[in-house]
């Protein structure tokens, strides 16, 4: 199996949804995990790089994942739901449909460019 570096968390209120890629962004696994296993799993992860959209919660998994050693990125919103039009996933006039978790996943992690996307660090 393929060494992923990167792993894409889409944050949500009970299910998060995890999407490993390598360099050459292919996708190693993509996965489900409650909020009780969340921090375990990602504990055994070799420190990689994680990227999610910043929301409500992501400060907090951010330090949480940032403590484990990985580098973490998070990008604004208005970001990921451009990331996520290529998908085909844009709706009527300014809307998005629901796309899915296995496939929202994949949208912060398709804009790991630094030359082309605004990362932030997560707050204290």
């Amino acid at each position: 199996m393929s060494e992923h570096n990167l792993i894409s968390v889409d944050l949500a209120k009970n299910v998060f949804q995890l999407c490993a890629m390598t360099d050459r962004m292919n996708i190693v696994f993509n996965r489900q995990l409650k909020r009780k296993d969340l921090a375990r799993f990602m504990a055994t992860q070799k420190p990689v790089e994680v990227v999610m959209e910043a929301c409500y919660s992501s400060h907090y998994w951010g330090r949480c994942f940032a403590a484990m050693g990985h580098q973490v990125r998070l990008l604004p919103a208005q970001h990921v739901e451009i990331a996520m039009v290529p998908l085909g996933r844009m709706g009527g006039p300014g809307t998005f449909e629901s796309a899915g978790d296995r496939i929202t996943a994949n949208a912060p992690a398709s804009l790991v460019d630094p030359a082309q996307a605004l990362f932030f660090n997560a707050g204290s």
